[in-house]
């Protein structure tokens, strides 16, 4: 009856494996006495439903293997370290059943078959997430957008709007093509401002209210109904905002490994160097410990089939000059697990801002400029006015420094 109310095929194996768990095989005279019984061969379903008890028991054995070693491990002192290794066999654990071999044939036809598919808008089509800002999904991956497995940074000095951009890529943030493809679902993690804070942001950016008078409550009536309406419209977006503080890199990937399997698309982290060392990662180095982040952010978006973006702070040294990748703490690392690296620029007397895609590994670097309106948190194209002034200003120059 319990195999039959579980869904298992009932036949030789699956019985003999159920009696022997419940210690109830030598009752009928044992495993040969059932085969009598049964009369017959193992089908093929039974056959299928054996191999994965196999596969299980298999498992079974390695976590525990694992979880013996990180015992080991975090009893020698060394537990972030012990931490991150028993994560990454947790997750090869989990990993569908394929050894990550492939023939050139192989490969080759799958790689055929997924550019015939993007070219009548499915495969790679399908799967790219859209932003909304021109400026940033055209690099992405040749335009088709974020695509799973993809990890990018965003970094600016503090005060640049970071946050503002952030929101402008998560807010339409949509995957697939079509008239009306289906929103991305976003968890937003916040380190740094509260869930409030953050909404704040995104009502101002959607409404056009200020966020000084949206802060203050300074709203006639109707005023308050357009931050009403905005409200309605952040309420149907797919966007969860995830405030803790105190979050350690493991906090940071049990979240995103939990989230992702309840089908989360897309994870912000705003911002890297707010999270907290965890134990036995003290004596990092920042550019130790931030490019271990970076590492695992992408060893998480690749594994999970998800996409990443991580906000970053640049140090002072990028204060007024325009930023490369050595003003990130922990560059190498980034450097190395950055599908994209991003920067914003601009001078702070100023709204016009340089989008500066450093590194792209899909798709062209280059630069973008844009118009960041800090009052309602938005940014937003240049108009061919706006463009054409600042070339009168600067002699033809597109950026002023």
């Amino acid at each position: 009856g319990w195999l039959d109310d579980q869904g298992h095929p009932i036949g030789i194996v699956s019985v003999t494996t159920r009696l022997r768990a419940e210690g109830d095989i030598a009752l009928v005279g044992g495993a040969v006495e059932v085969a009598r019984l049964a009369g017959e061969g193992v089908s093929k379903d039974e056959a299928l439903h054996h191999a994965d008890l196999v596969l299980d028991a298999s498992r079974r054995r390695s976590v525990i293997a694992e979880a013996g070693t990180i015992i080991q491990a975090a009893r020698s002192g060394d537990v972030g370290a012990a931490v991150e290794a028993g994560t990454a066999t947790m997750m090869e654990l989990q990993a569908p059943v394929h050894d990550g071999v492939f023939t050139a044939k192989e490969s080759g036809q799958q790689v055929f078959a997924s550019v015939e598919a993007t070219r009548e808008g499915g495969g790679l089509a399908h799967l790219g997430l859209k932003t909304g800002v021109r400026a940033y999904d055209r690099r992405a991956n040749h335009g088709l957008g974020i695509l799973p497995g993809n990890a990018m940074f965003l970094a600016a000095r503090s005060g640049i709007g970071k946050t503002a951009f952030a929101l402008d890529l998560i807010a339409d943030a949509t995957i697939g093509v079509g008239e009306k493809p289906p929103a991305a679902r976003t968890d937003y993690i916040t380190l740094e401002m509260s869930h409030a804070e953050l909404t704040m942001r995104a009502l101002s950016r959607r409404s056009g209210l200020l966020l000084a008078d949206i802060i203050r409550g300074d709203l006639d009536d109707e005023r308050l109904s357009m931050l009403l309406e905005a409200a309605c419209w952040w309420a149907t977006t797919g966007v969860r905002i995830v405030d803790k503080s105190g979050f350690t890199p493991q906090d940071l990937g049990s979240h995103i490994w939990k989230a992702a399997r309840q089908g989360v698309e897309f994870f912000v982290v705003d911002h890297m160097h707010e999270m907290t060392r965890g134990e036995g990662q003290g004596r990092l180095s920042d550019n130790e410990f931030y490019g271990r982040v970076a590492k695992m952010l992408k060893a998480l978006a690749k594994r999970l089939g998800v996409r990443v973006l991580c906000l970053a702070q640049c140090n002072r040294e990028a204060e007024g000059v325009k930023p490369q990748l050595s003003h990130l703490r922990g560059s190498g690392g980034i450097e190395e697990a950055a599908d994209m690296v991003t920067f914003l620029h601009r001078d702070r007397t100023q709204p016009i801002t340089q989008i500066i895609c450093s590194k792209n590994r899909n798709g062209m670097a280059g630069d973008d400029t844009m118009f960041f309106d800090g009052s309602i948190q938005r940014f937003r194209e240049l108009t061919p006015q706006e463009v054409a002034m600042m070339a009168d200003k600067d002699g033809g120059s597109a950026w002023p420094v």
